[in-house]
């Protein structure tokens, strides 16, 4: 089953992007990446399939760059007031 593995990463430049597109490209259960460079964070999202976070990120981390996964959080119901 596909899974979407979400990232605050640090890709600022060009080049960075490249190794990044390298990598990925590269790999077999990597189905579809992109980078939002219009988030403060440079999101990184990676539509992977059979592959586990740690393993994405052992292999950024391997290019230098840093990345910090980025979860769903839900606000708690309390902290809305109609």
């Amino acid at each position: 089953m596909n899974q979407i593995l979400v990232f605050k990463t640090n890709i600022l430049s060009a080049n960075a992007e490249v190794r990044v597109a390298l990598l990925l490209n590269a790999q077999s259960n990597v189905l579809q990446w992109s980078i939002d460079h219009e988030d403060i964070d440079e999101v990184l999202r990676v539509v992977v399939l059979g592959m586990e976070e740690a393993d994405l990120m052992s292999l950024l981390n391997g290019l230098g760059l840093q990345c910090t996964p980025l979860r769903d959080e839900l606000v708690p119901e309390s902290r809305f007031q109609f």
